[in-house]
This record gives structure tokens, C-alpha cells and sequence, in this order.
């Protein structure tokens, strides 16, 4: 829990317009920050919370309102103007220098000592006071290419604090990590929050809303629809998500299984190197397997072999009882293995097409495909099937929020005709509502006869999704179990290795 916040606001944002061309992606926002306090900002994608987000970050201009910092104007201002304001932001991906050290990182983007000279004794003194304010222990002098993502996202923290920032803004900051990663990362959100920092956190996470902050401001379509307290009683996750979503959602459940589903794809002894060792796994038509782990547990490595993109260094993959033999995605799609990965900008999409461009790549990867202009009325379909936003497949897909991102990338591997998917944490940093709508399009996949494997690092996932897990640990299978005998707190402890300590 953070430090009590203070009553006066820290920040405001005051009637705040935003458009671009004729899509207005703001609508005469506000929003107010205490000092203090942990205020998560909730929508669904394409609400425009990163939009808010950016115009405070001073990365976007609005078109109208005001920005107010301790009760000042800040007027227009640009990214400079706002870290000299004290306004940081910790974005998905981390903006570190691998090759220097913990101690260079976080002394970055401050001014040297007389001279221009660097002051070394200073710069590990206030690493170090940072560091201690959070409660870590990492080595100043050690590269953070070195660290785990969750010690290098702490390091980013460190950074935010050294800095004296008054505003801190994490914008899906567990996304990369797994479930033991993020509960450290919360207990260093709330410590940050207790050094007096206001602290906006943009999540989809919502047991992490719930568990770290103290209000939270829902948006939806550019307008505020509800500013909630979160710390009074009987607040629950169905409270959000019916605010955020305007309505009840149904948790999607996989297919039944009809029994005796072929046998699609089967691995045997599959080893790469030390990150997977004599890996054996069996994917039947009709059935969702999950595979899962902590953060660098092998699964990963494993999607990629099964896809095509990582030659084993021992073992063998079959397709339909056929050698997987294959050197190129390219040549696992031919074969019907298609991936979803979990990088989806930089690896799932061409950010510089448009929607329709980006859903033809497989089929025209495969020789099948025309120029997607002729195609339009196809990409309309998915469009409209997925409930991708805005419904234009002529839209730049980088201009379009990570969820319908996602969603533009399940329509490329669909569109691609791939009857056995593998798929990278697919719902990762999408809202509840476009959640729902991705599972529910896996199963209906499987229940056409896809057979589907999803690789996640969230417990959640395999559970809503599945009907068999199969838990990896330090490159090795430890456990496979049916759904039904699967919980939380099993998965948990399989994939730390929690169980064999009791």
C-alpha cells in the first residue's frame, strides 16, 4: 500500500481534446493525480489512455485544454521540458544502455560534474541511495544487459527516483514479466508511491490495479466515464471491467472436446542446447495445449522450434506424421505451423502497411497471395469478425492500439490457413473486452480442428484457455496435467519449483 496520498492535487489534465484526422482520440478529458498515490488509468484499447498519456509525457501536443503541475501551467510542452518538470515514463519496453552499467543507467540524462567531467564518486553514491530506496541489491558496476527484464525494469525505477521526478508514468510495466517478477515489481511501484512520487499505472492487469493502487480513472471512447476509489469496500475486478467495457463479459471457456482428435503435431526429445532439454510433446486437432513457466523456463525456445524458427539441436518434430524438416518460418507455414509471437510490432507485423497489407503477408509469403488492394473486401471480413478498431483496413497498423495490433495478427495467421498455431502470450497487454474476443476465436480455431498451442508465462491464461497444460521449468517438462486439475497456486508452484520445498 502507498503512502497516504495528499488531498491537493499534483497534477491535472483539464478539459484535454486530441485528434487525429478525423478520428478524435480525446474528447475533453480530465484527470488528476495526487502526490503520493497510485492512480491506475483503465480503458479498453483504443480508449485513449495512451494518448492521455503521451500529451502528459509531453510526446503529443493537444489540440485544447490544460496541463497543471502544483497547481502551475505547463503550457505545450515537449519530452525535455517535461523531465526537467518532473514527468518520467517507464514504457513496455526498457530504455536502458545494456552496455553500461546499473550505475550509468541510472545516472543518465543528468548533467557530469565540473567541466563536463563525470563525477564517478557522486554517480555510485546517488545509484546507490536510489537502489536503497527500493529496497535492491544489484551491483553498480555490473552491465545491465546482464540483468534479468525485472532487475532492469527496477533499474529504470531507480533512475525515475534518482531524478527526483514527481510524476512517474508505467504503462503496462509487468507485461514482460512472469507472475513472481511482477509481485516484486508491485512492492517497488508502492515504494515509489511512498517517497511522495504520483504514480499513474496503465495496466490491463486488473488483480495488479487492485492490489497497488489507491483510485482509478476509467475511459472509454475519449470521455471519462468513472472515477473509482479503490480502497473502498466490496471494489472487485467485475467492478472495473463493467466500467470499462459498459457491460457484463462472459469469460470465454475452450470447446469441448469431441475425443480422438488426430494427432497434428508431435515432438520427441526436442533439445536446444541448455534452454530445453529432452522436450517431448504431442498436439491433437480440436485440442488447446498450454505451455507454461517463469520467464526464460524453455517454453519460448519450444514455440519456436515447433514454428520453424529455432533448429533443435537434438530431437525431431513431426507434422501429420511427417518430418519437420524446415529452415524458415516460411517453410513451417507451408507445412501448416503458423506462429502468433509475443512481439507482435516488431515481429508479427510490417508497422509501415496498413491492415490489409499486414493480413495478406502469409498468404502472399506463400506464393497464394495479389496486392491487398484488390483484396479489401477479404480484409473487410476480418476487420469486422474480429472487431478490429477503427474498422478501416486501409489505417497504418501502427497506428493502432496493441490490442487491435493483436488482433490484425491473428487475422494474418488465420488468413494464412495454418492448422496448427502457436501461439505467444496472445492476449498480453489487451483489454478485458478484446480478450475475451481472442479466446473465443481460438476456440472456435479448435473447434473447426486447428490443434493450438498457447505459451504463456500467466497462470490466467492457460487456465481460461486450455484443456491440457503442460508446466516447463529450467528448460524441462516437470509437470502435465488436465484442466480440471490445474489451480493458480499449482501452476505456481510447479513453475518455481515451490512444491518440492514444502
Amino acid at each position: 500500500m502507498s503512502a497516504a496520498p495528499s488531498a491537493a492535487p499534483l497534477l491535472q489534465a483539464l478539459e484535454v481534446r486530441k485528434s487525429f484526422g478525423a478520428t478524435q482520440a480525446l474528447k475533453g478529458v480530465d484527470f488528476e493525480l495526487r502526490a503520493g498515490e497510485v492512480h491506475a488509468l483503465l480503458g479498453p484499447n483504443g480508449a485513449g489512455k495512451s494518448t492521455l498519456v503521451k500529451v502528459i509525457a509531453g510526446a503529443l501536443r493537444p489540440d485544447a485544454g490544460r496541463l497543471l503541475l502544483g497547481g502551475e501551467e505547463l503550457g505545450r510542452i515537449g519530452p525535455a521540458a517535461a523531465h526537467a518538470a518532473g514527468i518520467e515514463t517507464m514504457l513496455q519496453q526498457t530504455a536502458l544502455i545494456p552496455d553500461l552499467s546499473v550505475a550509468e543507467n541510472i545516472a543518465l540524462g543528468r548533467r557530469g560534474g565540473r567541466g563536463g567531467f563525470v563525477d564517478w564518486r557522486a554517480q555510485r553514491r546517488d545509484g546507490a541511495a536510489a537502489l536503497a530506496a527500493l529496497g535492491l541489491d544489484l551491483r553498480l558496476e555490473q552491465p545491465v544487459g546482464e540483468l534479468s527484464i525485472a532487475d532492469q525494469r527496477a533499474v529504470e525505477l531507480a533512475r525515475a527516483l534518482s531524478r527526483r521526478c514527481r510524476v512517474l508514468i508505467l504503462d503496462e510495466p509487468t507485461a514482460t514479466l512472469g507472475a513472481r517478477e511482477a509481485r516484486v515489481l508491485l512492492e517497488q511501484v508502492r515504494r515509489t508511491a511512498a517517497e511522495g512520487v504520483g504514480v499513474v499505472y496503465v495496466s490491463h492487469h486488473l488483480d495488479e490495479v487492485l492490489e497497488v493502487a489507491d483510485r482509478a480513472t476509467v475511459v472509454r471512447d475519449g470521455r471519462v466515464v468513472e472515477v473509482m476509489e479503490l480502497r473502498r469496500d466490496g471494489v472487485q475486478a467485475r467492478d472495473l471491467v463493467r466500467a470499462m467495457i459498459g457491460r457484463e463479459v462472459e469469460v470465454a471457456q475452450p470447446p469441448a472436446l469431441a475425443g480422438g482428435g488426430a494427432i497434428a503435431l508431435e515432438a520427441q526429445s526436442v533439445t536446444v542446447g541448455r534452454r530445453l532439454q529432452e522436450v517431448s510433446l504431442t498436439l491433437r486437432r480440436g485440442e488447446i495445449v498450454g505451455l507454461f513457466g517463469a520467464v526464460g523456463a524453455g517454453q519460448s525456445t519450444l514455440a519456436r522450434v515447433l514454428s520453424g524458427q529455432t533448429r533443435p539441436s537434438a530431437g525431431s518434430v513431426a507434422v501429420d506424421g511427417r518430418p519437420l524438416r524446415v529452415r524458415t518460418p516460411r517453410g513451417a507455414l507451408r507445412r501448416g505451423v503458423a506462429l502468433v509471437p509475443e512481439d507482435r510490432l516488431r515481429s508479427g507485423l510490417v508497422p509501415a502497411f496498413d491492415v490489409a497489407e499486414n493480413i495478406q503477408l502469409s498468404a502472399r509469403a506463400l506464393g497464394r497471395g495479389v496486392l491487398a488492394r484488390r483484396r479489401l473486401p477479404e480484409a473487410r471480413r476480418w476487420v469486422a469478425d474480429l472487431g478490429i478498431h477503427p474498422a478501416d483496413p486501409t489505417v497504418a497498423v501502427s497506428a493502432l492500439s496493441g490490442g487491435n495490433q493483436q488482433k490484425v495478427v491473428f487475422a494474418k495467421t488465420v488468413a494464412s490457413g495454418g492448422r496448427v498455431l502457436v501461439l505467444e502470450e496472445p492476449t498480453a497487454g489487451v483489454d478485458v473486452g478484446a480478450k475475451q474476443e481472442i479466446r473465443a476465436l481460438v476456440g472456435r480455431l479448435a473447434g473447426d480442428g486447428a490443434a493450438v498451442a498457447i505459451v504463456s508465462t500467466e497462470p490466467e491464461e492457460v487456465l481460461a484457455m486450455c484443456h491440457r497444460i503442460v508446466v516447463l521449468r529450467k528448460g524441462s517438462v516437470v509437470a502435465e496435467l488436465p484442466r480440471e486439475a490445474a489451480t493458480r497456486q499449482t501452476l505456481t508452484e510447479l513453475a518455481t519449483g515451490a512444491e518440492a520445498e514444502r
